[in-house]
């Protein structure tokens, strides 16, 4: 009979950092408008991603400007709220680079 060897451990990974990106001003911005219009409206961020068929924590992330929210999404959002998607961006600076 041979004696069964225990394994080594394998040495933990380091932990991966997450690199946590500064929000772009169009974002915060595109975040602070959904937010107002949504109070507006006075529903709920559940409320909302019901309405646009969005998680609710999604809705959370684009108004802190934690996400980049896709076109298709700014379009569910904005008919959440019973906008067109331009009145989300109005007032924001475009430039061409």
């Amino acid at each position: 009979m041979t004696a069964k060897r225990k394994k080594k451990a394998k040495p933990a990974k380091p932990k991966k950092r997450v690199r946590k990106q500064i929000p772009n001003r169009d974002l915060i911005r595109f975040g602070q408008e959904v937010r107002r219009r949504r109070k507006v409206l006075d529903i709920s961020q559940e409320e909302l991603g019901f309405r646009a068929g969005l998680h609710r924590n999604y809705i959370g992330y684009v108004e802190r400007a934690e996400c980049n929210a896709t076109m298709k999404r700014v379009i569910k959002i904005a008919r959440a709220l019973k906008l067109r998607p331009s009145e989300l961006v109005r007032g924001m600076r475009w430039s061409a680079k």
